[in-house]
This record gives C-alpha cells, sequence and structure tokens, in this order.
C-alpha cells in the first residue's frame, strides 16, 4: 500500500510542476475592485400611540415596506373598546357596533408619513396602550453601506456603477451607481481605505444586516496580446517569457536559432533548480536539419587528379570484350627476346 502511495504521490508531484505549452492571445484587459458591505437601516424613528385605547388589529409584519395610505394597527378609543364588549357579551356584532360608533369614537389608524420600513412590532392585539406607549420601531430607509480596500480607494469616485448581490445569494444580483463616497482619514497604525453608501428602497432592497459582496470595473483595455502570469519570469529588473524557438545545427553548446526570436532579443538562462520538471535540449555537435527540410545530401569525394599522357583504363562499353582479357605471352612483354638471356 505504501509503494502505491508513494507512485501517486510522485505522480501528483510530477503534473504539478511540469511545464504547460500554451500560446500568446489577443483579448481584453479588465480592470476590477472587489466590494464588500452591509445593509443597515437609515433614519431610524418610533411610532407611539396617540390616544389611550386597546389595539384592535395590528396589519404590518416585521421587515416589510408599509406605504402612508395602509395602517400598521389600530387603537380603539376607551369607550369604544368598552360598548364593543358589552354589546359583544349580548350576541351582537361587533363590526356593526364599530359602524355605529365609529362617527363618534372613532379608532386611531397608526401609520407612517411617508414610505417606511417596519423593524420592529411592540404592539399586540387586544392589548391596552396607554398613551406615548410604544408600538412600532420603523425606518425610512435602508442603506447599504460599502467598504473599498485601501489599495483599491484610488480608482473609485461618486458616480460609478458596479453590481452587488447578497453573499447568501449571489444569483440575486443588482446594479448601483457609487454615492457619498468617503476617504478615510489616515492614522498611524491604518492604511485608509474608504467608504459609500446606496439608499435602497421598496421597489429593491436587502433586509438589514444582510452581508453584501460586489465588483467594480474601472478601466478597460482591448485588443493587446495577453499571457498568464504565471509564464513570465522576472530577473533584476527585466521581464522574460519563454518561447518556442525552431533550432538548427549545434557545435560546442551554440546552436543556431532558425526562427521563433529576432536578433538581439534578451533572454534569460536557468538554473537547473528553476527549470520545473524541464529538461534542458541537447544535441550532438553535427549538423542537423531544420525541422521539415529534407536531409542533407552526403557530400562527394573529389576525383583523383590523372597525369597527362597516361593510359587510363575505361570500362568496356555492354557486349564488347574486355581488352584486359587478351593477355599477351610472357616472352614477349617487351617486344622481342630478352636481351640479356644469351649473356
Amino acid at each position: 500500500m505504501m509503494h502505491v502511495f508513494t507512485a501517486l504521490l510522485a505522480l501528483w508531484s510530477a503534473t504539478t510542476w511540469a511545464a504547460t505549452p500554451a500560446s500568446v492571445r489577443r483579448g481584453e484587459l479588465v480592470f476590477r475592485v472587489h466590494l464588500t458591505g452591509t445593509v443597515v437601516p437609515g433614519d431610524v424613528f418610533r411610532l407611539k400611540s396617540n390616544i389611550e385605547g386597546r389595539v384592535e388589529s395590528v396589519t404590518a409584519s416585521s421587515f416589510t415596506w408599509m406605504t402612508p395610505d395602509k395602517p400598521l394597527a389600530t387603537l380603539a378609543h376607551r369607550e369604544l373598546a368598552a360598548m364593543l364588549d358589552a354589546n359583544n357579551v349580548v350576541g351582537q356584532r361587533p363590526d356593526l357596533e364599530e359602524e355605529r360608533w365609529g362617527s363618534a369614537y372613532r379608532p386611531a389608524p397608526i401609520k407612517c408619513l411617508e414610505a417606511c420600513f417596519v423593524l420592529k412590532i411592540f404592539a399586540k392585539p387586544r392589548t391596552w396602550m396607554k398613551p406615548q406607549a410604544l408600538m412600532f420601531e420603523a425606518a425610512k430607509s435602508l442603506k447599504m453601506v460599502g467598504r473599498v480596500r485601501p489599495e483599491d480607494a484610488r480608482h473609485l469616485n461618486n458616480g460609478m456603477d458596479f453590481v452587488f448581490w447578497p453573499v447568501r445569494n449571489p444569483s440575486r444580483r443588482l446594479y448601483g451607481r457609487i454615492a457619498r463616497y468617503v476617504l478615510d482619514v489616515p492614522g498611524e497604525n491604518v492604511t485608509p481605505g474608504a467608504s459609500f453608501s446606496l439608499v435602497m428602497g421598496p421597489d429593491r432592497y436587502f433586509d438589514p444586516g444582510t452581508e453584501w459582496e460586489g465588483e467594480l470595473i474601472y478601466q478597460k483595455i482591448g485588443d493587446i496580446l495577453l499571457v498568464p502570469t504565471a509564464a513570465l519570469i522576472e530577473h533584476d529588473g527585466a521581464v522574460y517569457l519563454p518561447v518556442r524557438v525552431s533550432t538548427g545545427p549545434t557545435v560546442s553548446g551554440v546552436t543556431q536559432v532558425a526562427g521563433g526570436v529576432e536578433e538581439k532579443r534578451n533572454y534569460l538562462i536557468l538554473n537547473d533548480s528553476e527549470l520545473n520538471g524541464s529538461e534542458r535540449l541537447e544535441l550532438p555537435d553535427e549538423p542537423l536539419a531544420a525541422p521539415g527540410a529534407a536531409p542533407a545530401a552526403t557530400p562527394k569525394r573529389p576525383a583523383p587528379t590523372i597525369p597527362a599522357n597516361t593510359d587510363v583504363w575505361e570500362p568496356p562499353t555492354p557486349g564488347e570484350e574486355d581488352p584486359r582479357s587478351k593477355t599477351k605471352k610472357p616472352g614477349k612483354a617487351y617486344g622481342g627476346e630478352d636481351p640479356y638471356g644469351g649473356q
């Protein structure tokens, strides 16, 4: 089992550190700022009873918007509540009695003067309330307060559009515009960032306490060449990009570069420890054909120099007799008898 684990670990390491080929592409570079924040109620106020009476109904719910034309609750005057209770005992209908005595003891509605967001409800039906007793807590607005990181603060300003969403529901995306943008006051131990707020209304809002995040695009650069930042190597203030080249022959550790770079292009030589799984190119010291080229022809040896007036044998024409087959007799090799034979 240990051998299997070791093999898997070695395979993972090789995959992690192996070089990955890629291509330079043309595209768009987008500069983004990440935003975060929380929703808080704005202009909080309280609604109190204006008479002494009994709560007959509560029509509002917490964490909802209410319009001025809809009462949050109704209060019955003390006298009207007593008559309703008495008639209820003898079997009369309370709604008829309320209509009958309503002109004299009109129920008091509890309303917001403008659209409000109900935060808390203290009133309960059929309970008695004294004058100025607390019934509701509400807010005139909800504010989405945003925070900007110190490194991004200089890129934002009022009037810039952004997109945002609840952290727990990223699919619900809304759009807003930066307003009330304020830079933080620099401190001794704090790098100043910035903050802003966005007023939310009944048509679109998040509940108070909701954590949200968003994104703002402050610059775009289009139609440029792009590579992954991980592909770049920095050395002595210069940046290098390993690129693919085609090679020719190698002699004494120097190789011809047939294509992929131009003359006077700077390059970087990496140490063995910096190759991260790649291997150095090793070529023998002999001419090599460029990729795709035909093999080089074998050089011909030069023809030997033949002195003038030399009887050179030429091979016979097919069908003819080889003149070398007509050999002479031994005694006739010098044109006659041996002149020294009789001595």
